[in-house]
């Protein structure tokens, strides 16, 4: 089985995962070694106004008219979203009982946020992904690490500041486009890093 990394990107009705709603999430699979594209998926979530922010939808580019034709319930959203990572998982894991099994191996920008309202999203349902396997797979830790080896210094870590650093198209806040600049941004940063080792 070819390991692969599914890179997710969420955006949220706040900065809270206790008290705010995931809206959107959208995810895009690649190969492990080349971050080569393999597959994509993306979905809205119904909207829960008094688990949203103004200002929150405000930034993450919320457009009413696309929420109200696109959105679905949150278990369903759910549901397509584990049956991605179930597609996807090639990380091979032994059950108590000593069964084998398969989870995704999650990627993205500042990922520990992503996840944590994903975790929240789940609740007590098994989540099929390591989201801590390695902070490799996460493109602020990339960064830092390019900045150790090649003196790169950064006004900040956020991604449109890294986009523009790295010569990648900026991201627009919505979670699809965010999560293909986040791609697109790790795999420029692996080429120059694994220039640098030649």
């Amino acid at each position: 089985m070819n390991r692969k990394i599914v890179w997710i990107d969420t955006e949220t009705g706040g900065l809270d995962p206790m008290k705010h709603q995931l809206i959107q999430v959208a995810a895009i699979a690649t190969t492990f070694d080349t971050l080569e594209e393999v597959d994509r998926m993306e979905v809205k979530l119904k909207l829960e106004l008094d688990r949203t922010t103004e200002e929150a939808l405000k930034l993450n580019s919320f457009d009413e008219r696309a929420w109200e034709v696109e959105a679905i319930a949150s278990h369903q959203a759910r549901r397509k979203f584990t049956e991605f990572l179930v597609k996807h998982a090639t990380t091979k894991k032994m059950s108590k009982a000593g069964r084998p099994y398969y989870i995704a191996e999650i990627g993205g920008q500042n990922v520990a946020f992503d996840i944590g309202f994903v975790r929240a999203w789940y609740g007590q349902e098994f989540l099929p992904a390591d989201a801590w396997h390695g902070s490799g797979h996460d493109t602020m830790y990339m960064a830092r690490t390019l900045a150790l080896v090649k003196g790169f210094t950064y006004e900040n870590l956020k991604l449109e500041t890294l986009c523009k650093h790295f010569g990648v198209i900026a991201p627009s806040h919505d979670a699809m486009d965010d999560i293909a600049a986040t791609v697109a941004l790790a795999r420029e940063m692996v080429r120059i890093f694994r220039n640098e080792q030649h």
